[in-house]
């Protein structure tokens, strides 16, 4: 709906495209989503009108990249940040009907071109238009002290949780480079750590509470807990999190009738919905993110030292096994015979197997053969 409703209706009817052009009028915001995933692409041809009326940066664009869907626009004032030529979306100067027909028929036939955009908007609006990231900048502009947080790391031997605590405090850092980490651990992290992040042992690694020290110089806004879940003092004001990793049924049951689950402000879930597969008891439900997988993602140079210390080929088929950090002598020697069977039954004439044992690991693994590269640890 709007004042040129009518004119473009008249449009419509004038040129006989009514069965082309259909003007939906307003629409609910899940409809509008639905209607742009499913578009070819977004035409936003914006010009600048005769009474200097113009777009800034039409949000439109923004939640089109977001969803995924390829965009046309013009040289508009601010336009050109969001769609760069054919790199995020492309873009035609205002007015010129053809050149913007022509776009589109790009867009439409060139499917490759499109994805291949689509994928570098979509890293482009989580990059420079997350709100989160927006609102940490704003925090450095007005000087707001820095976010305390508190991650309990509970390994002994394994890894996991090491790295996911380890992926989001690297996150944070990107977005807050202001926040102040503390890891509280059972034991020394079994990889290097980046200096800004103070790393602090527990004095009793079985029992594993908060020193009360360290709580009172430290001060936390939020703690974060991964997958396991014990009762601490904590400050009254400060935020508590969960890493709720999928579990058997029984052990799940158990996590959802334990009381202190109830004192959790936030509930993250390192899966997908489908894949974690329990009901979410619905006192929880509004306090719980499905955050998918909390991986590092893999940066061109790390890859490109990787190949060159293992001295990987293009066109190697690559299979890495690893226990992690290295776990239990009875579970690791289990996994290293499955790894061996495993490496016997791929035939592949490219095969590069690499086998890192874990920096906790005590067990010795010889090489099956020379396709077989076995390491003690690898921090990459």
């Amino acid at each position: 709906y709007g004042p040129l409703q009518e004119e473009l209706r008249l449009q419509i009817a004038s040129r006989k495209l009514e069965s082309h052009v259909v003007l939906l009028g307003a629409a609910a915001p899940d409809v509008v989503k639905q209607e742009l995933r499913r578009a070819a692409l977004l035409a936003a041809p914006c010009v600048i009108a005769r009474s200097g009326d113009r777009d800034g940066m039409p949000t439109v664009l923004l939640e089109a990249m977001a969803l995924g869907t390829p965009c046309v626009s013009t040289d508009v004032t601010g336009i050109p940040e969001i769609v760069q030529h054919r790199f995020t979306g492309l873009s035609v100067p205002q007015n010129d009907v053809p050149r913007l027909a022509d776009a589109c028929q790009e867009l439409i036939r060139d499917r490759e071109l499109a994805q291949a955009m689509t994928v570098n908007a979509r890293q482009m609006i989580e990059k420079e238009f997350d709100s989160t990231r927006s609102s940490a900048a704003l925090r450095a502009v007005w000087k707001r002290p820095p976010r305390r947080i508190l991650f309990r790391i509970h390994n002994r031997r394994g890894m996991g949780h090491w790295m996911r605590c380890l992926n989001m405090a690297n996150e944070i850092m990107r977005i807050a480079p202001q926040s102040d980490l503390l890891f509280y651990a059972r034991s020394k992290p079994p990889f290097p750590v980046d200096e800004a992040i103070r790393c602090e042992v527990s004095a009793d690694p079985e029992q594993f509470g908060l020193d009360s020290a360290i709580l009172k110089d430290f001060a936390p806004h939020a703690v974060i807990d991964d997958t396991i879940l014990k009762e601490i003092a904590i400050p009254t004001d400060a935020r508590r999190i969960l890493i709720m990793r999928k579990m058997n049924r029984q052990k799940q049951r158990e996590m959802f009738a334990a009381g202190l689950i109830e004192s959790m402000d936030l509930i993250l879930v390192p899966h997908t919905r489908e894949e974690f597969a329990h009901a979410i008891p619905e006192g929880l439900e509004n306090r719980t993110v499905f955050a998918g997988p909390i991986v590092r993602q893999a940066g061109q140079v790390s890859i490109e030292r990787m190949r060159q210390k293992y001295r990987l080929g293009a066109d190697d088929f690559v299979l890495v096994s690893s226990p992690g950090g290295g776990g239990f002598q009875e579970d690791a020697s289990r996994f290293f015979e499955i790894v061996r069977e495993l490496h016997r039954q791929v035939h592949h004439p490219h095969l590069r197997h690499l086998v890192v044992c874990g920096p906790n690991s005590s067990a010795t693994f010889p090489p099956v053969d020379l396709r077989m590269t076995v390491v003690q640890s690898e921090p990459e």
